[in-house]
């Protein structure tokens, strides 16, 4: 096309070449059918195409989105899954923990629960550390008896003695410590087992229940902090190392003798 050409010169001399051919008998229709079928056959092709591509979408990329979707569930709803999924086995008070498990150590201030639903004839506790009620410590039983909302020393003191003796009837070893913590715990099967065809430290499903001493609130009703061996064992190996040592050193810790515990 020269830079003098337009357009409308151009469409003008394709419609005089037309009419020129028909004019002299020129078979326009065999010229045109080839194109008609070109255009069916480009149509039927991209409804083709696109059946496929909708195909592909709902068997190929809906999955995989889903997968991705679900690959990226926020931390907090897993964590909270989790805690559901372990809520529904975990123990829901201090009967079910010691009574579904094989051996239980306890380090209580006076045990009053225990004593209370007298879970020393379970079979399953074996050691036990309550507070010391010597005369030189009472200044430690008044200040958990106080913050237990209990308005005597005196009850306390009586708890203990009561839990102490029941326990050594039943073949409990008993310690008094005098190095209160603020919070008491129950560790649960944290003496060398059997698993398999090998012996180990202690089982894999043991764990630690703690609970978090708070003003005025009785045992039973006080927050609960678990440690569960397989999941933190790091910190379930330092309180099972705390109490070894505790247990072990004469200078905090000392047997009771009958005349200290009996009613």
């Amino acid at each position: 096309m020269g830079k003098g050409t337009k357009p409308t010169t151009i469409i003008s001399a394709s419609l005089g070449a037309g009419c020129y051919l028909l004019e002299r008998g020129f078979d326009m229709a065999g010229i045109m059918l080839p194109f008609q079928w070109a255009l069916v056959l480009w149509i039927i092709g991209g409804f083709l195409i696109l059946f496929a591509f909708v195909v592909a979408i709902k068997v190929y990329i809906f999955p995989f989105l889903r997968t991705i979707r679900i690959m990226r569930i926020p931390q907090k709803q897993e964590a909270e899954l989790k805690a559901v999924q372990a809520e529904e086995t975990t123990p829901k008070n201090i009967r079910e923990e010691i009574e579904s498990s094989q051996v239980v150590w306890g380090c209580w201030h006076t045990g009053a629960e225990i004593n209370r639903q007298k879970l020393v004839k379970t079979g399953k506790i074996k050691k036990i550390l309550l507070l010391n009620i010597q005369l030189g410590y009472y200044q430690s039983i008044l200040f958990f008896a106080e913050f237990a909302g209990r308005q005597k020393v005196e009850r306390a003191i009586s708890e203990i003695k009561e839990l102490t003796s029941d326990a050594i009837a039943n073949g409990i070893s008993v310690k008094w410590y005098d190095t209160p913590q603020p919070n008491t715990f129950t560790i649960c099967d944290p003496t060398p087992n059997v698993e398999g065809n090998e012996v180990v430290p202690n089982s894999s499903n043991a764990w630690i229940t703690i609970l978090v001493s708070e003003p005025l609130m009785e045992g039973d009703k006080r927050q609960k902090i678990r440690i569960e061996k397989k999941i933190e064992p790091e910190r379930f190996d330092k309180y099972l190392e705390w109490y070894r040592k505790m247990w072990n050193d004469d200078r905090h810790t000392k047997t009771p003798q009958p005349e200290e515990y009996e009613l």
